[in-house]
């Protein structure tokens, strides 16, 4: 059974607003503006940990500028992921005496 990927390239073209270019967002995520021109055309879903990266950016971003409208969350960048279940997986990982 295949897993559908949602894409919001919608949401990836906020972020790159938030962000100013596809090359500065590019160079903040440590990679090729083709990556995000990819995220942005919908022809690649943007990988999860760069949800949790464009997110942490953008909220840093909306806080500097005094403009909560350039949040971008990853629950809009990748709709389809359960993102309750990574944060519970994350939790349990970093809790205290939790081993990898």
């Amino acid at each position: 059974m295949a897993i559908r990927i949602q894409r919001n390239p919608q949401a990836v073209w906020r972020a790159i607003k938030a962000y100013g270019t596809q090359e500065r967002m590019a160079g903040e995520m440590g990679v090729e503006q083709q990556t995000v021109s990819g995220w942005a055309s919908g022809d690649r879903p943007v990988p999860w940990t760069f949800c949790i990266r464009i997110e942490a950016g953008t909220r840093q971003i909306a806080q500097a500028k005094r403009d909560s409208s350039l949040v971008v969350t990853c629950e809009e960048l990748l709709p389809s992921l359960d993102w309750e279940a990574v944060l519970q997986l994350a939790t349990l990982r970093l809790a205290p005496g939790a081993s990898t």
